[in-house]
């Protein structure tokens, strides 16, 4: 009788610690994921019969939950966090990226849905009035929800931005 309780205790441990984890995948944060390891080794003690009360087992699972998360989360952040290719200004919103530039990942084609482009490190759905190669520098005109309007980049201004960068040198 004692063991068919530990049993289904440890499985109520897994089920809950694969539960957290699952949370991890939908939840941003970064936090939950150590709870369910807490509550993984939780259930690995218990099945193994080391906690046999739920008081041993929950003073288990919220230690471990807590020095994991001390421990490990800034070690670990730098696996799971997204390259980020330059941040945001001090004070500035995601809301506020009209006019910055980007540049084209995938062909982006007018009436396509297709089209993306790489901006702060993160990818976006992208469109345009004409058709803009990858590897081209974009300019963002606006952001309609998860979806970027862009425009190619006058080249002659780039050029002449250039032009007068060396001018100065010399």
């Amino acid at each position: 009788m004692i063991m068919a309780d530990i049993t289904s205790l440890g499985l109520f441990w897994f089920i809950i610690g694969m539960l957290f984890l699952i949370a991890e995948l939908l939840l941003p944060g970064f936090i939950i994921m150590f709870f369910g390891v807490g509550a993984l080794i939780t259930a690995l003690l218990t099945q193994f019969g080391v906690l046999e009360s739920l008081s041993s087992q929950i003073i288990v699972f919220l230690a471990t939950s807590i020095i994991s998360l001390l421990l490990f989360r800034r070690k670990w952040s730098i696996y799971f966090s997204g390259k980020v290719s330059h941040s945001l200004e001090a004070g500035q919103s995601i809301d506020d990226i009209r006019g910055t530039r980007a540049r084209v990942i995938k062909t982006i084609t007018p009436e396509g849905i297709d089209g993306k482009v790489e901006y702060n490190g993160t990818d976006w759905e992208a469109d345009a009035d004409e058709q803009i190669e990858i590897g081209t520098i974009v300019e963002i005109v606006e952001r309609i929800n998860l979806r970027l309007r862009v425009k190619r980049l006058d080249t002659t201004l780039l050029t002449t931005v250039g032009t007068e960068d060396t001018e100065r040198k010399e």
